[in-house]
């Protein structure tokens, strides 16, 4: 099964998040970027 790394920094105004699998390990991360907010959370999901 491929691992997978997250990595997520929230600031007082917003939220980055960082996904890299594995088998994609020499590519680069899918990074998102939301508003610390309610709305924010719920696009996260």
């Amino acid at each position: 099964m491929p691992q997978a790394y997250l990595g997520i920094d929230i600031s007082k105004a917003k939220f980055h998040v960082a996904l890299q699998l594995e088998e994609k390990r020499h590519n680069q991360a899918k990074i998102k970027v939301f508003p610390n907010n309610l709305s924010g959370f719920e696009q996260l999901q």
